[in-house]
């Protein structure tokens, strides 16, 4: 494994949480995804790719937004983790956050964008020197409502041991347990690797 495979990204993050096991067949056995076959990744990526100018402006008014850059690429040397915004957001109170738009229905349990807002935050504060505490997912199939999400050391602490947990995967060649449930199985592109 090289030194280039420590950089983490938001999506290793999210596989991992999905199930640990998506790391070791990504980083350690190399088996790509071939997630372009699933329906509601090419219909979220056509969503990210329209960006549904008028919807996003209604979103940036809402959160007092002063200016915006979109599609940035971001990286933290402090964690180790790098990857592309959909949007960042500089608010009138001196302060950064981040903004993601899913192809997807509002839900309670949302882990997966809070520790990928998190991320972002991390990546924000370090590269524009900015306080960078909160981050906000917009859910395209319920009307563009918004989810604020808060961090705080706690926050850092808990994604820390998951990065860390990721490396020791990918640089040891651990096969973690697998995290699942029959549904998320049935669903998974790693299915028929998985014993």
């Amino acid at each position: 494994m090289t030194d280039d495979a420590y950089w983490i990204t938001p999506s290793d993050v999210l596989e991992f949480l999905f199930c640990p096991r998506f790391i070791y067949f990504m980083k350690v056995m190399h088996v790509p995804q071939h997630e372009e076959r699933r329906f509601l990744v090419q219909k979220g990526r056509k969503v990210h790719e329209e960006k549904l100018a008028a919807n996003k402006s209604y979103v940036r008014k809402k959160l007092n937004v002063e200016k915006k850059l979109e599609n940035v690429r971001l990286f933290c040397n402090v964690y180790r983790i790098s990857g592309i915004v959909d949007e960042i957001l500089f608010l009138a109170d001196g302060s950064a956050s981040p903004i993601d738009y899913k192809y997807a229905f509002h839900k309670r349990d949302f882990k997966t964008y809070f520790y990928q807002g998190l991320m972002y935050c991390l990546m924000i504060a370090e590269t524009f020197k900015l306080s960078s505490t909160m981050a906000y997912v917009s859910f395209s199939r319920d009307k563009w409502q918004v989810e604020e999400m808060k961090y705080d050391d706690s926050s850092i602490a808990n994604l820390d041991k998951i990065l860390k947990t990721i490396i020791e995967i990918a640089s040891q060649g651990i096969m973690p347990k697998k995290k699942g449930s029959k549904r998320k199985c049935a669903d998974c592109t790693y299915r028929k690797l998985c014993v």
